[in-house]
């Protein structure tokens, strides 16, 4: 783990940041000294608010994902006719496009 500079630049908060990110807070545990740089950085910065959007949007991704993994298994109990899936067709997305709402 490289060594924790002042913890005014937080990482960006994106998908592929977050052990970046944790790795940073982690480090910041380490003296009285750096947890403070970090709450400052955090509440300054409004932090925890873009991890809690970051982290639904990753949920709704994960979300959507396993919807459209259902759909094309064709899950489809208590339907008569083959193929006919219960699960309402989701339209298709990417980690990045997701992404471009938070």
């Amino acid at each position: 783990m490289p060594e924790a500079s002042p913890l005014t630049d937080l990482p960006t908060c994106k998908p592929n940041k977050l052990e970046e990110i944790a790795d940073s807070v982690a480090s910041a545990l380490s003296s009285p000294i750096r947890r403070e740089k970090l709450a400052l950085a955090l509440e300054n910065e409004g932090y925890i608010r873009k991890l809690l959007q970051l982290f639904q949007a990753l949920t709704d991704f994960a979300d959507a994902k396993a919807s459209e993994e259902d759909e094309e298994m064709g899950f489809n109990e208590g339907e008569e006719e083959e193929g006919k899936a219960v699960v309402a067709p989701v339209e298709k997305s990417k980690p990045e496009d997701v992404m471009k709402n938070v």
